[in-house]
C-alpha cells in the first residue's frame, strides 16, 4: 500500500551524480508527513541499494536519520537491502 509520496532532487552535491543525504532524509521526511506515518513506527524498508561504495552508505544515513540507526536485535522491524 502506499499511503503517500514526495520528490525531491538532491541539489547542489559534490557531483552530479552523487547522492546527497540531506536532500534524501528532507525527501523522506515529507513522504512520511505526507502519509501521516510516524517513521519510527516502520516495520519495514524496501531501499534502493545501488550497490556502489557511495550510494548506499549515503542512502543509509539518510534513512538512520529519519528512521533511527538503533535497532534491537529484538525488534520486529526488518531491513531489506
Amino acid at each position: 500500500m502506499i499511503a503517500g509520496s514526495a520528490v525531491n532532487h538532491d541539489g547542489r552535491s559534490s557531483g552530479l551524480l552523487i547522492p546527497n543525504p540531506d536532500a534524501q532524509a528532507d525527501v523522506l521526511r515529507r513522504a512520511y508527513k505526507d502519509a501521516g506515518i510516524n517513521p519510527r513506527t516502520v516495520d519495514y524498508i524496501e531501499a534502493h541499494g545501488t550497490g556502489t561504495i557511495l550510494g548506499d552508505p549515503i542512502e543509509a544515513e539518510a534513512l538512520g536519520r529519519v528512521v533511527g540507526k538503533a535497532v534491537p536485535p529484538t525488534s520486529r522491524r526488518c531491513w531489506a537491502r
